[in-house]
């Protein structure tokens, strides 16, 4: 058997477990009356600011600016002064000391783990964490073990277990999620962080969904919960609700010196284009601010209101996660569903193992603050139909 033949046959498996990906190509996203854009229930642009005019203002200064790349690696010539000023106010808007802006959320997590902990360490880390954290932590080489999702009992299991083999020199890593990104639930942050007066460890959270979306000044998860202090590291993306692309990782100062030096997938990368950095900017500010107070607030309200719409009450989603999943089971119909919708201008991810568990493919529907209540009864009144 050559490569070739051996592809073949594992698309045509692959294919006949209904799970074949396809991309859907996009004309474009710009919102228009009546446009079929308009009724995009699929992307991850909670706040709308993939589509903002004042955003796309800072973009074209930096373009003017800067030029259209980075033309290099952040430590030869391409930290231009414009991600200095980025990193600055990633750390001060997380309440950290420091920060580091990296090319893509995956690269981010992929990066870190890989970077902070070895052979020598500890991982635990939730059952539910996003694929990019786990191939982290298998690079890193740590010894690894996932527990429970959301379960503290479980998690504090392993902790007293590990504690009472591990030598003085290694380290132990908590590794969950601020909103998980299938099911769109919240994690336990308070809670974990707790265990720490029981066990030594660090913590560490990707907020990658939480951002802009929920807490203070649209923080994230841990200052909604209170403990952005006890969270050591936190992870971050900007192609989510700050309507960009990227990732960052907050901590402290050392933690950030440390990456500079050794961070393979920041070191050997060539930096981000500058003019993205710009909007970048723009897109905090307006998160920060009263505006994105605004966003959120609207946005939340759309999510009590297709909760009722989808669901008939809010029991589903009491913690207001602009994640929603409609739960189908099976790979074949969440397709032929998805593809019914598309048709009628909705557009909604049909999310099918190994992104979720097998027998729980599901429709992954996700609000933003610029729904209106009409196309999400429409979109509900849709699903009644399917």
């Amino acid at each position: 058997m050559n490569l070739e033949d051996r592809l073949r046959k594992l698309l045509v498996e692959w294919s006949a477990q209904g799970l074949t990906r396809e991309i859907d190509w996009v004309k474009s996203r710009l919102d228009k009356p009546g446009h079929k854009s308009s009724y995009d229930f699929s992307s991850n642009d909670y706040l709308g600011l993939a589509q903002d005019s004042s955003v796309r203002l800072a973009i074209e200064r930096g373009l003017s600016e800067f030029g259209n790349g980075a033309t290099s690696s952040r430590l030869i010539a391409g930290s231009h002064s414009v991600f200095k000023d980025l990193e600055y106010q990633l750390a001060e808007w997380k309440q950290k000391e420091s920060a580091l802006y990296l090319s893509s959320g995956y690269q981010t997590n992929i990066s870190l783990l890989s970077t902070i902990a070895g052979p020598n360490d500890h991982i635990l880390f939730d059952r539910l964490a996003h694929a990019s954290l786990i191939d982290g932590i298998k690079l890193s080489g740590a010894k690894s073990r996932s527990f429970r999702h959301n379960d503290l009992n479980d998690l504090a299991k392993k902790l007293d277990k590990i504690s009472q083999k591990k030598s003085s020199e290694s380290l132990t890593f908590v590794v969950t999620e601020g909103i998980f990104s299938m099911d769109g639930d919240f994690g336990r942050l308070k809670e974990i962080a707790e265990l720490k007066e029981s066990f030594p460890f660090n913590l560490i959270v990707d907020e990658a969904h939480g951002i802009g979306v929920v807490g203070e000044c649209g923080r994230g998860v841990s200052s909604q919960q209170g403990i952005d202090q006890e969270v050591d590291i936190m992870m971050g993306t900007c192609g989510k609700a700050l309507g960009i692309s990227g990732g960052f990782i907050c901590g402290s100062k050392l933690l950030i010196k440390w990456l500079q030096q050794k961070c393979r997938g920041w070191v050997y990368s060539t930096a981000p284009p500058p003019f993205i950095v710009s909007g970048l900017l723009e897109a905090i500010d307006i998160v920060k601010g009263s505006k994105g107070d605004e966003l959120r607030n609207r946005l939340r309200e759309n999510i009590s209101f297709a909760n009722r719409a989808f669901f008939g009450s809010e029991s589903k989603n009491k913690s207001l996660s602009p994640i929603i999943p409609y739960i189908i089971g099976d790979n074949l119909k969440v397709l032929q569903i998805q593809e019914k919708l598309k048709k009628d201008g909705y557009n909604v991810g049909a999310i099918r193992y190994p992104s979720v568990a097998k027998n729980t493919s599901r429709l992954r529907i996700t609000i933003n603050a610029n729904h209106s209540h009409s196309s999400i009864n429409n979109l509900a009144e849709l699903l009644r139909s399917k």
